[in-house]
């Protein structure tokens, strides 16, 4: 389930993907996050599970990795530890949560025709009249391992109704952040 607004939005008050304790953007590397990190050995499967990688993004901006910990508005997977709605289980999609791959970007959440690995926001959201108002980039909270650039990248997603696309930008972006939940009993 995806939050009924942005938590930023782009172009008015969006984030950067990292930050360190000024709010100026990062370029850091944390490991097990990327699109090709599976578990094991990786603590997370990168491309699809969400709030595991928000886990380990905040993990790393808190003691003792981080010290003292860098403010949770700083930062996209910070704005989603927020309680939102009453709820406290927030956290920043994996581009595979958010869609599917249309430019063969090797994402590895499918390629049109074809199905896409996960349900997603584009497909669920987007496709279908645009519920919830999903509009231009999103953070994911998926680390890009593509090129020289590698990790120090993340992807995000770039919402639109008859089409989306995935792009591996630089962390200092300040884009928007919709954090999503599971749907539980």
């Amino acid at each position: 389930m995806a939050a009924l607004q942005n938590q930023a939005t782009f172009l008015v008050d969006g984030r950067y993907w990292s930050a360190n304790n000024s709010g100026n953007p990062v370029f850091d590397a944390i490991p097990g996050i990327h699109q090709d990190s599976f578990r094991p050995p990786s603590v997370c499967n990168g491309a699809t599970e969400g709030a595991c990688n928000t886990n380990v993004i905040v993990s790393y901006y808190s003691p003792p990795q981080t010290n003292p910990a860098v403010n949770l508005t700083f930062y996209g997977a910070g704005l989603c530890k927020a309680t939102i709605g009453g709820y406290s289980d927030w956290y920043l999609p994996a581009i595979c949560e958010m869609g599917y791959d249309n430019a063969a970007q090797n994402t590895g959440c499918g390629i049109p025709p074809a199905p896409p690995t996960l349900q997603n926001m584009q497909t669920n959201l987007v496709d279908n009249g645009n519920i919830g108002g999903l509009s231009g980039p999103y953070w994911s909270s998926t680390e890009s391992s593509r090129g020289i650039t590698q990790n120090t990248d993340a992807w995000d997603q770039f919402f639109d109704v008859g089409g989306n696309s995935f792009q591996d930008d630089d962390k200092d972006g300040p884009i928007s952040i919709r954090c999503v939940r599971v749907i539980t009993n």
